[in-house]
C-alpha cells in the first residue's frame, strides 16, 4: 500500500470535530458484521437449587470468542465446564440475538437453559464464589462474575454453566455474548 493510500485511510477514519483517530475494538467491529450475539435471563434460585444452562459449539471453521456477565442477589458459585457429557436432560432453548438488530445472520451455537446435570461434567474452566451472607447480621452482599476478555471455545463441544445456589431467593440475571468466524487463511504476517 502506498503513503498515499495508508493516509488516505487515515484521513477518513478521523473525527470531523477533533480530528482523533476514531476506531473500535474487534468485538465491536463483529456487530457491525452481524457476527456478534447474545443470550440472556434471569430466574430466582432457592438454597442449594441450580441454574443449569447447556451450550454446543458448532462442528465447523467457524469459532466462537465468547464473554459472560452473571449477577446474583445472594452467595452463589458459577462455574463453567467443557466437554460435559450424559444426562443434560430437559430445559428449554433460548434463541441467540444478533447484536446487529438489522442482520439475517444466525448463530451456530445452541443453548439450553435448565437442564438436568450432567454424568459427566468435564473439565473445569471457571469456579467463583460470589455475593456473601454476613455470618452475624444475616445481611446478603450481592455478587457479580463476568469475564470481559473472551475465551476461544472448541469446535462442537458442550460447555456447562452452572449458578449453584447458596442462599434463599437468590435473583440470577445472566449475560453471554460471543462472535463467530473462521480463522483466516493465507500468509501469516507474524507469530
Amino acid at each position: 500500500m502506498s503513503q498515499f493510500a495508508i493516509a488516505n485511510v487515515l484521513q477518513n477514519a478521523r473525527d470531523g470535530v477533533t480530528k482523533a483517530l476514531s476506531v473500535v475494538d474487534y468485538s465491536h467491529h463483529e456487530i457491525h458484521e452481524g457476527s456478534h450475539y447474545y443470550v440472556e435471563g434471569s430466574q430466582s434460585l432457592s438454597d442449594t437449587e441450580q441454574l443449569v444452562v447447556k451450550f454446543t459449539t458448532p462442528n465447523s471453521a467457524k469459532r466462537c470468542y465468547f464473554r459472560w456477565d452473571i449477577s446474583v442477589s445472594g452467595e452463589s458459585e458459577i462455574l463453567l465446564y467443557e466437554d460435559a457429557v450424559g444426562g443434560m436432560a430437559g430445559g428449554s432453548a433460548i434463541s441467540a440475538l444478533n447484536s446487529d438488530r438489522s442482520s439475517t445472520k444466525s448463530s451456530s451455537m445452541a443453548f439450553v437453559s435448565g437442564v438436568t446435570t450432567s454424568t459427566g461434567v468435564g473439565a473445569k474452566l471457571h469456579d467463583w464464589l460470589i455475593g456473601t451472607v454476613g455470618s452475624k447480621t444475616g445481611n446478603v452482599t450481592p455478587g457479580r462474575a463476568n469475564r470481559d476478555d473472551e475465551i476461544l471455545l472448541k469446535p462442537n463441544a458442550v460447555y456447562l454453566g452452572v449458578v449453584a445456589s447458596n442462599s434463599t431467593g437468590n435473583n440470577v440475571s445472566f449475560r453471554a455474548d460471543w462472535y463467530e468466524h473462521a480463522p483466516a487463511s493465507g500468509v501469516k504476517v507474524a507469530d
